[in-house]
């Protein structure tokens, strides 16, 4: 799913998200081992962000 959301920080974007999404979706980006990417690069919430970033949240997922 793509959305235009304006925020400083990681953090706003999951705070605009779960407004947009409700509490379940929240809950679910903000799981265990769900990880934070901007423009590719694993970071954490509180790293700020530009206009025209990426933000994308992978699951945690299993291999062998």
């Amino acid at each position: 799913m793509d959305l235009d959301i304006e925020a400083p920080r990681v953090s706003g974007v999951r705070s605009k998200l779960e407004s947009l999404l409700g509490a379940e979706a929240f809950e679910a980006l903000s799981a265990n081992g769900v990880r934070v990417c901007v423009n590719q690069m694993i970071v954490r919430d509180d790293v700020g962000l530009c206009t025209g970033d990426e933000v994308a949240f992978l699951p945690p997922v299993t291999g062998g």
